[in-house]
């Protein structure tokens, strides 16, 4: 083992929780506006409509899962630091 190691972990665990936090957040944005953009251009298309529904929806999901799992990150590192 390095010494002082264990004193980078959490910086380290920080950093990366909070960059997949940001390009997750980015995905579930890019997601939700590429929903709209297929709900407007579905043109009265019941298929097309329900396609960019299911994507508004899944992309909301991924948002919800998101926020849960950065609680539960910062309890995890909260709880080793």
């Amino acid at each position: 083992p390095i010494p002082g190691a264990t004193s980078y972990l959490p910086a380290i665990v920080s950093l990366v929780v909070n960059t997949m936090l940001f390009l997750g957040g980015a995905l579930v944005v890019i997601a939700i506006i590429w929903g709209g953009i297929m709900y407007i251009t579905a043109a009265g298309d019941a298929s097309k409509a329900e396609r960019a529904r299911n994507t508004i929806t899944y992309a909301i999901i991924g948002a919800i899962v998101i926020m849960m799992s950065f609680v539960i990150i910062k309890v995890v590192v909260s709880a080793i630091s």
